[in-house]
């Protein structure tokens, strides 16, 4: 048997979490630009991280391809890998 106290949590719990998860999907509308950092790192130097300009950042809810320009690092022939790494809000990729 389960007790009172474990039926009641559940749906408070239930509650709760159903009222904070709007906060999140309106946090940009259709048509916001999401806002955007690069960092490159090339053998053991890596860059800090920089902001993308406006129109090379993704646009909420637009299918579309974004190209992002992204600079040689010093002595790049292409025989290393250069890895480039994104942040969008709080998650990095």
């Amino acid at each position: 048997m389960v007790s009172d106290g474990r039926r009641i949590m559940a749906p408070v719990l239930f509650l709760l979490l159903s009222l904070s998860l709007p906060s999140v999907s309106l946090a940009y509308r259709p048509g916001d630009i999401v806002p955007m950092s690069k960092m490159g790192q090339y053998h053991n130097s890596r860059t800090v991280w920089h902001d993308v300009v406006g129109k090379h950042c993704p646009i909420f809810t637009v299918n579309r391809e974004v190209l992002i320009p992204i600079a040689k690092p010093t002595g790049y022939t292409g025989a290393d890998p250069y890895k480039i790494s994104f942040q969008v809000g709080r998650e990095k990729f």
